[in-house]
């Protein structure tokens, strides 16, 4: 039962993400540009279908100190919002990138503080393994 609740989980979420209109996932022109992963992973039991990993931010940092967040980062010259993801959670918290499937992107926001405009980038962890986190940057995942 789980493993078909599961599945139906999944089929909603790509169903809801194939809802996003174009617009509304493609940030301004000439905006700053950030993306974040939201990676989901099957929970182990009925009570939590999915879990979502996030992190806490360091409290020393210069922006967004102490902070719950995902992981993520700036959209680099020449990268797309997906690469930016994966490569930042790469960084932050020692994501095996062969070990997601990218579902699709959210609708964009923007965060006022760092002027930026963020891509949510949806993904689930199909073969999850042991996070190592960037002490520089991240205090703990969760």
């Amino acid at each position: 039962m789980i493993a078909s609740h599961a599945d139906n989980i999944w089929t909603r979420l790509d169903a809801a993400l194939a809802t996003v209109p174009e617009d509304a996932r493609t940030p301004p022109p000439g905006a700053r540009i950030g993306a974040v992963l939201v990676l989901l992973e099957e929970g182990q039991d009925a009570q939590a279908a999915l879990r979502l990993v996030l992190t806490r931010r360091r409290p020393d940092l210069r922006s967004h100190p102490g902070q719950l967040s995902f992981a993520g980062g700036r959209v680099e010259p020449g990268e797309t919002a997906t690469e930016a993801a994966l490569r930042e959670a790469t960084e932050a918290i020692g994501l095996d990138p062969g070990s997601v499937s990218v579902l699709g992107h959210g609708p964009t926001f923007y965060i006022p503080p760092s002027r930026f405009w963020v891509v949510p980038v949806v993904a689930r962890w199909h073969a999850p393994h042991p996070l190592v986190v960037e002490p520089r940057e991240v205090a703990q995942v969760l």
